[in-house]
């Protein structure tokens, strides 16, 4: 199988690698899939490939081994040594999905059984990568807003506002700020406009630091897990190639 975000393309072959049936269906259609799947044949000697790039077809994996399909993933770099070594060098779904077939047929010791330890760690790792985009985005913004509040901050205060602190976003710093800005505005000259603009800032700061710290927190505690999971992954990986079995190995994992 061919695995996309939203969308999937499917090819049956048997096991002199002629094609017996082909499927196109997303993720809302599994079960769809599921009774084409029971349709080819004994479900114990259906072999289920899928070149999952990225994670994306978590969902349809996990739905498969819920059902007792046997699965294994198939390495990208596989599928593309596969179109290279072809008469056709095309690329489409299709032909994409066929080469994952292909690459079972003669290269199944070179993939990787899905498990659902394995699974269930996918969704973990994307749970962490949400995060870590999330927190990206805020050290974006948090830069956007400091460099925002150096040209207020000289505007109003002049040269002393670095002279003042030590570090000037320090909590210490903003808290003072506030104050002294909460003052100013009740005033009716024209700095009421700059002090009420830069509070804004001050305030938008102090909300991206905060919830910086937070996801921070949250990546500390789970960085002992991950590592537990690496090693995990690299286990199950060898036991693959050495065609043993993998210890039986109690963890909980995060809902």
């Amino acid at each position: 199988m061919d695995v996309h975000k939203y969308a999937h393309h499917a090819v049956a072959l048997n096991c002199l690698g002629q094609e017996l049936s082909q499927l196109s269906f997303t993720n809302d259609e599994l079960a769809h899939c599921r009774t084409w799947l029971n349709g080819l044949g004994a479900q114990e000697a259906i072999v289920v490939g899928l070149e999952d790039v990225n994670g994306v077809g978590t969902r349809l994996s996990q739905f498969l081994l819920q059902e007792g399909f046997t699965c294994r993933y198939v390495p990208a770099i596989l599928t593309e040594r596969e179109r290279k070594h072809s008469v056709q060098h095309d690329k489409s779904d299709y032909l994409d999905a066929k080469r994952v077939g292909k690459v079972i047929l003669t290269k199944s010791e070179e993939t990787l059984p899905v498990s659902p330890i394995l699974t269930q760690e996918n969704t973990y790792i994307k749970e962490l990568d949400l995060l870590l985009q999330e927190r990206q985005e805020l050290v974006r913004e948090q830069t956007a807003v400091k460099n925002q509040l150096h040209v207020l901050l000289h505007q109003y205060y002049g040269n002393t506002y670095r002279q003042e602190f030590k570090h000037i976003f320090s909590q210490k710093a903003l808290t003072w700020y506030k104050k002294d800005l909460q003052i100013i505005q009740s005033d009716t000259k024209g700095s009421a406009l700059l002090a009420a603009a830069i509070l804004r800032r001050v305030e938008r700061l102090q909300l991206i630091l905060s919830q910086v710290a937070a996801i921070d927190k949250t990546l500390n505690g789970a960085r002992d897990l991950a590592l537990v999971h690496i090693v995990l992954s690299l286990l199950l990986a060898l036991c693959s190639l050495l065609r043993c079995t993998p210890p039986q190995i109690p963890l909980s994992w995060p809902s």
